[in-house]
């Protein structure tokens, strides 16, 4: 039976803290939730919601705590076990992880879809081998498991075993059409093996498709620019160029100062709604060139600053070029020369 606290009963404030959280307010519902389980240790379901609350807040540590007290009341709690298998994964304690999966799956043969997570522990572990056996094992309890089968085609990719690669990338598209990275991840596989049109063909693919995952264009843009179509690059960052983080615009500058700029192929207008969707976000260029100064890349840059030179704001500029002579680099103006040197050669 449960005790009395200041004229209440543990059910009393597990029902508070419940509503509490359903509210959202997490730190609040944990604080009667920890009464609950004070006056009644024996309080199952105040226990659970203890864990799940703290994974919300992720805090796992005590969500592990919690569970631990759960299974002291119910040890062939498979769900729980489950639970704490997520738990010490999101720690990254990738071996305790697959314990708490292993003995979940044990006690209930019907979540032998577990072994996606234990998989995944297994790239954490760097062993590739036994992930894809657990993928495989993943696919086998639910054979329409896709991201099982996406990422049991880049464990095959990164091991070098491209045809295996490209059957589960197909696989997931077979459950899912029009799932955009799956047709992006056979392209490259058959970039590195060198056949270009089934490459094409999967880009043509993404593109008629019109995916809305901004990473995709990227990728798209970076990968038309390294073959050298610029064209069909520039199309690709327009379409969500704005959205695209200044992180990854920065590499694209790199792939773009390779390009004949600015008279051939890429055309004055596109080279000014590159520069325009560019200047957007400008507090994001003030934490790259951070970045860039802290690594000491100096030609990159050379090369962001002659690309935005005509756009770029002068407080920016100047601070960049104050904090690469604080750093004893005094060769910047010589470095931009550099560039424009080589990008004029390119053109002419």
């Amino acid at each position: 039976m449960s005790k009395n606290f200041e004229g209440q009963t543990a059910q009393d404030f597990f029902k508070i803290g419940r509503d509490l959280i359903h509210e959202k307010k997490f730190k609040d519902g944990l604080k009667f939730l920890n009464k609950a389980v004070k006056l009644d240790s024996q309080h199952l379901k105040a226990w659970t919601l203890m864990g799940l609350t703290n994974i919300i807040m992720k805090n796992n540590k005590n969500a592990i705590k919690s569970w631990e007290n759960v299974l002291k009341i119910e040890p062939n709690n498979a769900n729980v076990m489950f639970l704490m298998g997520i738990a010490y994964q999101n720690l990254k304690k990738y071996k305790k992880s697959n314990e708490c999966l292993n003995e979940a799956i044990r006690l209930d043969s019907e979540m032998s879809w577990l072994n996606f997570h234990i998989a995944n522990n297994y790239l954490g572990l760097r062993n590739h081998v036994e992930a894809i056996i657990a993928y495989q094992r993943a696919v086998e309890a639910k054979p329409d498991f896709l991201s099982a089968w996406f990422y049991m085609g880049h464990t095959y990719r990164e091991l070098g075993e491209y045809n295996d690669a490209i059957y589960c990338y197909k696989k997931a598209i077979e459950i899912s059409p029009e799932f955009a990275n799956a047709w992006l991840n056979i392209a490259l596989v058959y970039r590195k093996l060198n056949n270009r049109k089934k490459m094409h063909e999967c880009f043509n693919k993404i593109i008629e498709m019109d995916p809305k995952e901004v990473h995709v264009w990227g990728i798209l843009c970076m990968q038309y620019m390294t073959l050298g179509d610029y064209k069909k690059g520039a199309e690709c960052l327009f379409k969500y160029g704005d959205k695209i983080k200044a992180q990854f615009k920065v590499e694209i500058a790199k792939a773009l100062r390779e390009c004949p700029l600015p008279k051939k192929i890429l055309d004055s207008k596109i080279k000014e709604e590159f520069l325009e969707s560019w200047s957007k976000d400008k507090s994001d260029y003030k934490e790259n060139f951070k970045d860039m100064i802290k690594n000491g890349e100096i030609e990159k840059i050379g090369d962001f600053i002659y690309l935005r030179e005509e756009n770029l704001d002068e407080e920016i500029k100047t601070r960049v070029e104050e904090e690469l002579k604080e750093k004893g680099e005094s060769k910047i103006e010589e470095t931009k020369e550099k560039v424009k040197e080589s990008i004029y050669r390119e053109t002419n």
